[in-house]
């Protein structure tokens, strides 16, 4: 479970737990978070924010230790104040890690691995990239443009990207697709389907239709539902992941692109 009011946080945050292999339920505030733990209270972790509105972190600790079957959830508490600020507060009896931010990811997953009691854990992957996907690049040169609005979205695929080996053009908007293009050709697009003005779908069609030379077209979406699927392929495109994606997910799907040799 991730606590935090912040937007921008609980998106990263997801993401990183996601990447690391968890599943991560997400709530905005301390109300919010305690109905849904009392709901499902079979959670390995919480991580909570200190400084929310209405109901800051402090209170929602306290609160949780209230309900029987919450009393030995492990909390990872995430401040902004500094350690030194809560040291003698009784609330430290209660929280198996405090971390001030910003919390570097690295350090948020050695304290999640050592909560939860996960050996070998000292470098992950999805933390810290491995040779082989770092070289991944020099196997599958490609020119990559990523087509996202979201910024924190772009970076993170910009991210995942950097760790394979590979640097991305990035266009917020279909109508940016087409312009790229026009300024140079690109071997694969990073598709987001849902972006103002023009969206994937139409910006993949004008690019089927106009372009001689055809990109590899890989669409990313939210939406799990098959119709949405269908309608990614109908518009032209070539393959489908759903957001968020891992960076082996990102890297199969690389190395399922087409060689211009006709080899897979």
């Amino acid at each position: 479970m991730i606590v935090d009011d912040n937007l921008t946080n609980r998106q990263i945050l997801t993401l990183q737990a996601q990447g690391w292999g968890m599943v991560a339920d997400v709530a905005a505030s301390g109300v919010e978070a305690l109905r849904l733990l009392s709901r499902s209270p079979d959670y390995d972790l919480a991580i909570l924010d200190q400084q929310m509105p209405e109901m800051d972190g402090v209170e929602l600790v306290q609160r949780l230790r209230l309900r029987p079957q919450l009393r030995s959830l492990p909390l990872i508490f995430l401040t902004s104040l500094g350690s030194q600020e809560l040291k003698d507060h009784p609330i430290q009896r209660e929280l198996a890690a405090l971390l001030t931010k910003p919390v570097k990811q690295t350090q948020l997953y050695e304290m999640v691995c050592r909560v939860l009691k996960i050996e070998g854990t000292e470098v992950a992957p999805s933390v810290m990239g491995s040779a082989i996907d770092g070289a991944l690049a020099e196997q599958i040169p490609l020119r990559i443009l990523l087509a996202e609005d979201n910024r924190v979205n772009q970076q993170v695929t910009l991210k995942l990207l950097s760790r394979l080996g590979y640097r991305a053009d990035v266009a917020a908007s279909g109508d940016e697709v087409l312009q790229a293009f026009q300024r140079q050709y690109y071997d694969l697009v990073l598709m987001d389907v849902q972006m103002p003005l023009m969206d994937g779908l139409e910006a993949t069609q004008h690019l089927r239709q106009e372009l001689p030379k055809q990109p590899y077209i890989i669409a990313l979406t939210a939406s799990a539902l098959e119709r949405d699927r269908e309608a990614c392929y109908a518009a032209g495109m070539d393959a489908y992941l759903s957001k968020p994606f891992r960076i082996q997910e990102l890297s199969d799907a690389i190395r399922a692109i087409p060689r211009q040799d006709g080899s897979e």
